[in-house]
């Protein structure tokens, strides 16, 4: 999504990783702004922490794209109604980008539903990780 900063592609991930990569997002991600005055502290931490320990996106697939929504556009709080235009705008990018992997997906859609298919697995991830419970840092 972000065409002025080179990605790469670093790790392919195994099924026994996506526990692993919601957990990390779901310290970031969240659909509702928390309340608690220390889980926001905490929540602001864990922001500032992802930010500088993953300064370039490593991620794949749907994560790559959460990860350009979390850091490079600021959406840490939010619906998927706030965040899909923003996806929608970057579809050529994403399209593109050398981390998402849409050939996967061919087998099973026609190369116009490819991409509806991608956008519904990021949303089905989002929700995924916005529904695990905020567990502080």
């Amino acid at each position: 999504m972000a065409e002025d900063r080179l990605m790469r592609v670093r790790y392919t991930y195994e099924s026994t990783d996506f526990d692993q990569l919601n957990a990390l997002f779901a310290g970031v991600l969240r659909r509702e702004d928390i309340t608690d005055p220390i889980l926001k502290k905490e929540h602001i931490d864990n922001i500032a922490r992802f930010n500088s320990v993953f300064s370039s996106n490593v991620f794949q697939d749907e994560y790559a794209v959460l990860y350009e929504l979390m850091v490079r556009r600021r959406m840490t709080t939010g619906k998927w109604e706030l965040m899909e235009p923003v996806i929608e705008e970057n579809r050529q990018l994403i399209m593109s980008a050398p981390q998402i992997k849409i050939d996967k997906l061919k087998d099973d859609y026609t190369n116009s539903d490819i991409y509806d298919a991608f956008i519904s697995a990021t949303k089905r991830v989002f929700d995924e990780i916005c529904d695990t419970p905020f567990m502080g840092t």
